[in-house]
């Protein structure tokens, strides 16, 4: 009775559908779903509704167009699908996990639910079954699978939210009802008053928008790289506190390392609101639950000051004196100016590490044990360069110059930010070219390769200065996020709206090719929105599976901005490991 109700209610639909789309062309190319002889599939045109929001689910229509638009590559970025079971299926006992199609109408074309799990990722239990005519709604990572089959991605990535609106375990449905909105959001003294009302241990079913400062940043840097979140405290006063527990980046996606958010930047996190009872002190931590992710960040100018006297390359610190320094620092929060200092090494961690091209020491002011040894955490080589096997070996009692970021880590623990540091000299010993904003490049002909990782960078605040004289100047523009470099992997990331200023001075640039990273199947070369400007000269750049050219520049200056048109956030990141500049004759 129920697959005959749905079949005449799909057929009434679609009877409605073609009498106003008679003459409106199906807009995609995937195959029918239809049989091998043609009856019955791919036929319908339902127009895509839904921005894939838990609120706002994407319907079928909607996911097969974004799985074009992501492509065959790893899927990262989460959204909420709804749709109706095609044909009954069973869950796997072994696994916990159901494959199934969904569809807009009987008929019409198809998303395939490929080994979801339960509610909340849950495993499904024994026995569970879709009917052909539930309502599912389903939520995670999608693409297009091999370039024809739009799909979640597989083993329990995606989960089925309800079904018929009610849980795989026959709970009721979380709701998709949004308190405030992203431009309207609530502030921190707002949903202080909301969690103040629940019962310990209690959490909202609506999410909430909740607008806010971050003040405090608790996860570690080497936490960030291996569980993808970050536990943060917003405020909105200084003084009424939000722990955001577990949080993900924007569009939900995994943070993979320390400084993509930091303390002063303005977030609007979308999320379950939560009492939490710390089970063994009783204490009371209002915070928004696990699962939110930032639907806005706003770069700011809001840390806490560092203090004023970091040292220079020429005069540099005293290991003692750094360690005061920074022990006066707020606890947890990495600096944002550069420290200089000197000392002799006491006790080696590890010389260096082949994986990830660091060395980790103490140095003191004379060499000897102290309890004011400042901590050289993960430091790079000479000219901010990764350690390799053929390069001198730290040993106690070598005299070294240390220069990047500094954190009082926990509270208790002065020392260098972990990979944000490198050796300035080691017994006397340079980098030959290339440290901080430096020269660097290699000069061949007309033109000039240029390797990031080899410039010595440590921030990206100032032109960057090459062996020839040109400058790279990267800028935020409207973005909502500053460019970034990430010593660890050698790349700068330019996010939506971000810009590269190109300086030749006397000399005309011919043509600039990046390159860019691919990671994980994405390829990131940025926006189709990116553009060049040199003069009143507008430049679309070329892509391949490696680089991004600008040709026919011939001008002094060259401007890329990586522009995004929905938003000033979001898109594809422009991340690149390198360039070449080819000058005229």
């Amino acid at each position: 009775m129920k697959k005959n109700l749905f079949k005449l209610m799909a057929l009434a639909i679609a009877a409605m559908t073609f009498a106003a789309c008679e003459d409106v062309p199906a807009p995609y190319d995937f195959p029918s779903s239809g049989d091998d002889n043609g009856q019955g599939g791919g036929t319908t045109t339902v127009t895509p509704v839904g921005t894939g929001t838990q609120a706002d689910p994407f319907n079928v229509a909607a996911a097969i167009e974004k799985c074009k638009v992501i492509g065959d590559v790893e899927p990262s970025e989460k959204f909420y699908v709804k749709g109706i079971v095609e044909s009954t299926t069973a869950a796997d006992d072994t696994y916990g996990n159901a494959t199934f199609d969904i569809v807009d109408v009987d008929g019409g074309d198809k998303f395939k639910c490929f080994q979801v799990a339960g509610t909340d990722g849950k495993k499904l239990p024994k026995g569970f079954v879709v009917n052909q005519g539930d309502e599912v709604v389903v939520y995670g990572p999608i693409y297009n699978y091999r370039g024809n089959t739009p799909e979640t991605a597989g083993k329990g990535a995606a989960y089925i939210v309800t079904v018929n609106g009610k849980s795989t375990d026959g709970g009721d449905a979380p709701s998709g009802e949004t308190i405030g909105t992203i431009d309207n959001p609530q502030t921190v003294a707002q949903a202080l008053v909301v969690i103040n009302g629940l019962g310990d241990g209690e959490a909202t079913s609506e999410l909430y928008y909740v607008k806010g400062k971050i003040k405090t940043i608790k996860t570690t840097a080497d936490n960030i790289a291996k569980y993808k979140n970050i536990d943060y405290v917003i405020t909105d006063d200084g003084q009424n506190e939000l722990t955001v527990f577990r949080g993900k980046n924007l569009n939900n996606t995994d943070f993979t390392q320390a400084g993509q958010i930091n303390v002063g930047d303005e977030v609007v996190v979308l999320g379950n609101l939560q009492k939490y009872v710390n089970p063994n002190t009783g204490a009371v931590v209002p915070e928004m639950a696990q699962g939110n992710y930032i639907v806005k960040l706003t770069a700011g100018s809001n840390t806490p000051e560092t203090p004023s006297n970091t040292g220079t390359k020429e005069n540099p610190l005293t290991a003692s004196q750094a360690y005061d320094a920074v022990a006066a620092m707020e606890a947890g929060v990495t600096s944002t100016v550069d420290f200089y200092v000197k000392g002799k090494v006491t006790s080696i961690k590890y010389t260096f590490s082949a994986k990830y091209g660091t060395a980790t020491f103490n140095i003191s002011d004379d060499g000897k044990a102290s309890d004011k040894e400042f901590i050289a955490y993960s430091c790079y080589y000479l000219g901010n360069k990764s350690w390799t096997e053929g390069d001198t070996q730290i040993a106690e009692g070598d005299e070294v110059i240390v220069c990047g970021k500094v954190i009082n880590y926990m509270g208790s623990t002065p020392e260098f930010a972990s990979k944000q540091n490198y050796l300035i000299s080691l017994n006397g010993a340079t980098a030959s070219q290339g440290e901080n904003q430096g020269g660097g490049g290699e000069v061949s002909g007309n033109a000039i390769e240029v390797t990031y990782g080899s410039l010595g960078i440590s921030s990206l605040d100032n032109p960057i200065t090459l062996t020839d004289g040109t400058t790279l100047t990267f800028a935020q523009e409207d973005g909502n996020n500053v460019p970034v470099y990430h010593a660890s992997t050698s790349i700068i990331r330019m996010y939506a709206r971000n810009s590269v200023t190109i300086n030749a001075g006397s000399k005309t640039i011919a043509s600039v090719v990046f390159h860019y990273d691919t990671y994980n199947g994405t390829a990131y070369k940025g926006n189709d929105e990116m553009f060049g400007e040199a003069g009143s000269n507008r430049i679309t750049p070329t892509k391949d599976d490696k680089n991004v050219t600008f040709s026919n520049v011939n001008s002094s200056t060259l401007k890329v901005v990586n522009a995004f048109a929905e938003k000033n956030s979001g898109g594809t990141q422009f991340r690149c490991t390198g360039l070449t500049i080819n000058y005229a004759e």
